[in-house]
C-alpha cells in the first residue's frame, strides 16, 4: 500500500468514526460559543437524530439549526434537551410547526416564550416552563393538540391571545394567582373541564373560553371586583349586565338569561351542544359576534325587540334553527350570521333592514324564501349562495349593491329582476343557477362581471341594456340553451369569451342596425358567427340560396345567409336551420381553386404587422407564439366561422380572431367555375416585442 492509499484509508476510517457517532438516536453537544451549533451539526446524517442534548451559550441563529430537525421531511428531532444550555429569551416561532417534537426541556434562564415559539407542534406531550418565564407570547402553543397539562409561573401575569387555544387534550390548568389578564381565545377550543379565575384577573378577552364544549363549570373568586359566576357555574360581569360565557359543556337544555342584562357577549353560548331553547330579557340591547355559533342543537331563540343588529357569526352553524323573528328594530345582517343554518326554511326581514352581510345565509340549503323589503341597499357576496331550495327572490328597488356569488349555487330561481340602481352584477352573482330562464337587467346597469350567470343552463336569451359597458369573460359561460344575446348599444361594450369559444357559433347576437360590423371587428364579439340586425318574420323559405348566398322569401324579399328568421311554415324549420347555419361549405381539398388573401401574401403580411397588438394588460410571464386559425371564406370574400386550432391562451386567441375579422376581403374559392364558400387556415404570430 502506498502512501497515497494509506491516506486514503485513514481519511475513509475516520469519515466512518464520525458517520457513525452522529447516526445514533440520541447524541450529545457541547458549545463554547452562541451561533457555533451549525458548524457541529454538518451533513446528511444529522437528519437521523432523534434526541439531542445542549450544553452551553446557544441562540436564535442555534435553534433555527435545531427547530429545522423537527420539521416534517427535514429531520426525526423528537426530544430536546436544552436544560444545560444557556440562553434567556425563545424568540417569536422558534419551533413553530416542529411536528417531530414530543418533549422539550427549556433552559432554566428563560425570561420570555415568543409569539406562537411551539404553535402547531402536534406531537408536543410535555415542556417545561421555567419559573423565571414572566412573558408567553400570542399563540405560543396554540395547536399544540396533544398537551395535556401544563404549568404556568407565578410570574406570569397575562396569557396572551390564543396561547393554548386549540390544545385539544388540555384537560386541566391551574392560573397563578396574580395573573390580570386573559387574551381573545387564550384557551378556546381546550378540553377543559372547570377554570377557576383568580381575583386579581380585570380583563378577560372574546372567545377566551369559546369551544371548549366539555367546560361545565366556571368559578370567579369572591373577591375579582371585575367577574362573578352563578351558582351554576355562568360567568357574568359583576354588575351583572353582562353575561361572557355559559359553560359550552353544561348538561341543561333550556336556559333563561336573567332580566337586566344588557349584552350577550360574543361567543357566549359558542358550541353548546345541548341547549334547545334560550330566553333573551328585554332588558338586553346587544347580542355580540358569534354569541350563539355552532349551538348544534338550538330549535328557539327569543329576540327582545330592543335588538338592532344580528350580528356577524351570531347564528353560525345552528343547524336546527327552523325559524327566528327578526325584531323590527334590526337595521343590518351581519356576515355568516345564519351560516349553514340548514333547517332553516324561511326568514322575514323587517322593513328597517338596510344591509345582508356576506356568507349571512350561506348554505341555508332548506330556506325556500325570503321577503326582502324597500330600504335593503346592499347584499353581500356569497349571502345566499347554497340555498338550494330558494326558489322565489325580488330583488328591491332601493338595492344598489350585489355582491359577488349573491345567489351561487344551484337553487330553484326561475326569475330575476336587476333593479336599476344597481350599477354592477358581482362576479358569479348568479353561477350554477340551473332553473333561471328569466332575467330582466333594468337601464342604468354598466357591468356584468365575470361568470356573473355562467352555467345558467334553462337561459334561452338575454337583453342587454344599451348602458352597459363592460362584460366580464364567461359572463354567460356553458348556458347552454342560449340561443340569443339581443345587445342595445351601438358600440360593442368591452368584452372578452362572455360564453366561451364552444357556443360562439350556436348564438346569435341582434345588434343595433349598422353595427354588425363594428361587432365583428370587436375583441369579444368577434367569435361569434351570427351577428345581425334584424329580424325577419316570414311564411315561406326557398330551400337553397342563390349564387350571392340569399334566400327568396315572401312578397319576392330576399334575405342573406345567417339571417335570424322565424318561420310560421312547419315544413320551412329545415329552411330556416339552413338560413343560419349555411352547411354548404367546401374543404380545401375539394375545390377547384382555394380561397386566399386577395392582394397576395406580402400585402397579408403588412397587414398583420400594422394591426396584431399584444395585449398591453398581459403580464412579462404570459404566451408568446403562433395562433393557428382554421375559418370560412364566404362567397363574398369575408371571413366567418373562426376556429382556433392552436392556441396560446384565451388573450393572444383573442387578439388573433379580432384581427382575422377585421382583415380586408380575400378571394373566395371555386369548384365548377362557380364561387363557393369554403375553409382555409392561417397563422397569427403574437409576440410581446412586435
Amino acid at each position: 500500500m502506498n502512501i497515497v492509499q494509506k491516506i486514503f484509508s485513514a481519511t475513509f476510517i475516520l469519515m466512518a468514526i464520525s458517520g457513525a457517532a452522529v447516526a445514533q438516536e440520541s447524541t450529545e453537544i457541547t458549545v463554547s460559543t452562541a451561533g457555533s451549533l451549525k458548524d457541529k451539526m454538518l451533513g446528511e446524517t444529522w437528519k437521523e437524530v432523534k434526541s439531542i442534548k445542549i450544553s452551553g451559550p446557544i441562540n436564535a441563529e442555534d435553534i433555527n439549526v435545531l427547530s429545522k430537525l423537527t420539521k416534517k421531511d427535514e429531520g426525526k428531532l423528537s426530544v430536546l434537551d436544552l436544560s444545560q444550555a444557556q440562553m434567556y429569551l425563545l424568540g417569536d416561532e422558534a419551533f413553530a410547526e416542529g411536528i417531530n417534537l414530543t418533549k422539550v426541556t427549556l433552559p432554566s434562564g428563560i425570561t420570555a416564550i415568543g409569539n406562537s415559539a411551539f404553535g402547531g407542534c402536534k406531537n408536543l406531550t410535555s415542556i417545561n416552563i421555567p419559573a423565571k418565564v414572566t412573558a408567553i407570547g400570542n399563540y405560543a402553543f396554540a395547536e399544540c393538540s396533544n398537551l395535556s397539562a401544563i404549568n404556568i409561573p407565578d410570574g406570569v401575569s397575562r396569557i396572551s391571545d390564543g396561547c393554548f387555544a386549540d390544545c385539544n387534550k388540555l384537560s386541566s390548568i391551574i392560573l397563578p394567582k396574580h395573573i390580570t389578564h386573559l387574551g381573545k381565545e387564550s384557551f378556546a377550543r381546550t378540553s377543559l373541564t372547570r377554570i377557576d379565575i383568580p381575583a386579581d384577573v380585570i380583563s378577560i378577552g372574546g372567545a377566551a373560553f369559546a369551544g371548549c364544549d366539555k367546560l361545565a363549570f366556571i368559578k370567579v373568586d369572591l373577591n375579582n371586583k371585575k367577574y362573578c359566576s352563578t351558582a351554576g357555574g355562568v360567568l357574568y360581569s359583576k354588575d351583572g349586565k353582562y353575561i361572557l360565557q355559559y359553560p359550552a359543556g353544561k348538561t341543561g337544555t333550556l336556559y333563561t338569561i336573567p332580566e337586566g342584562v344588557v349584552r350577550v357577549g360574543s361567543y357566549s353560548f359558542a358550541g353548546c351542544q345541548n341547549l334547545t331553547k334560550i330566553t333573551i330579557p328585554n332588558s338586553c340591547s346587544s347580542v355580540g359576534y358569534g354569541a350563539f355559533y355552532e349551538c348544534l342543537k338550538l330549535k328557539d331563540i327569543v329576540l327582545p325587540p330592543s335588538i338592532t343588529v344580528i350580528d356577524e357569526d351570531v347564528f353560525y352553524g345552528c343547524k336546527n334553527l327552523s325559524e327566528i323573528n327578526i325584531p323590527s328594530g334590526v337595521k343590518s345582517i351581519g356576515p355568516h350570521a345564519f351560516y349553514g343554518c340548514t333547517a332553516l326554511k324561511s326568514i322575514k326581514l323587517p322593513n328597517g333592514i338596510t344591509t345582508i352581510g356576506q356568507q349571512s345565509f350561506f348554505g341555508c340549503s332548506n330556506l325556500s324564501s325570503i321577503n326582502l323589503s324597500n330600504g335593503i341597499t346592499a347584499i353581500g357576496a356569497s349571502a345566499f349562495a347554497s340555498c338550494s331550495k330558494l326558489s322565489l327572490v325580488k330583488l328591491p328597488e332601493s338595492l344598489n349593491y350585489l355582491g359577488d356569488g349573491a345567489f351561487y349555487g344551484d337553487s330553484l330561481i326561475s326569475e330575476v329582476n336587476i333593479p336599476k340602481g344597481i350599477s354592477t352584477i358581482g362576479l358569479a352573482a348568479f353561477t350554477n343557477c340551473s332553473k333561471l330562464s328569466n332575467i330582466q337587467l333594468a337601464s342604468g346597469l354598466k357591468m356584468i362581471n365575470d361568470a356573473a350567470f355562467g352555467r345558467c343552463i334553462r337561459l334561452s336569451s338575454i337583453n342587454i341594456p344599451a348602458s352597459v359597458d363592460s362584460i366580464g369573460m364567461g359572463a354567460f359561460a356553458n348556458c347552454d340553451s342560449l340561443s340569443r344575446i339581443n345587445l342595445n348599444n351601438t358600440t360593442p361594450p368591452k368584452a372578452n369569451l362572455i360564453t366561451g369559444y364552444d357556443l360562439s357559433d350556436t348564438i346569435s347576437l341582434i345588434v343595433p342596425a349598422g353595427s354588425e360590423e363594428v361587432y365583428h371587428k370587436a375583441k369579444g364579439w368577434c367569435e361569434f358567427q351570427h351577428i345581425n340586425n334584424k329580424y325577419y318574420e316570414v311564411e315561406h323559405i326557398e330551400d337553397e340560396p342563390d349564387m350571392n348566398g340569399e334566400f327568396q322569401i315572401d312578397s319576392n324579399k330576399k334575405i342573406p345567409s345567417g339571417s335570424m328568421v322565424f318561420t310560421t311554415n312547419e315544413a320551412d324549420k329545415s329552411a330556416s336551420t339552413k338560413i343560419i347555419e349555411d352547411v354548404n361549405i367546401y374543404a380545401d381539398k375539394d375545390v377547384d381553386k382555394k380561397a386566399y388573401f386577395t392582394n397576395g401574401s406580402d400585402a397579408w403580411n403588412q397587414f398583420l404587422k400594422s394591426t396584431v397588438h399584444y395585449p398591453d394588460y398581459i403580464t412579462k410571464t404570459a404566451n408568446n407564439g403562433i395562433v393557428k386559425l382554421k375559418f370560412v371564406v364566404e362567397k363574398n370574400g369575408s371571413v366567418s366561422h373562426i376556429e382556433v386550432i392552436q392556441s396560446q391562451g384565451d388573450d393572444l386567441d383573442a387578439e388573433a380572431v379580432s384581427t382575422l375579422f377585421s382583415s380586408p376581403s380575400w378571394t373566395p374559392a371555386q369548384k365548377d367555375g362557380k364561387v363557393v364558400r369554403s375553409t382555409t387556415q392561417t397563422d397569427i404570430s403574437i409576440f410581446r416585442n412586435k
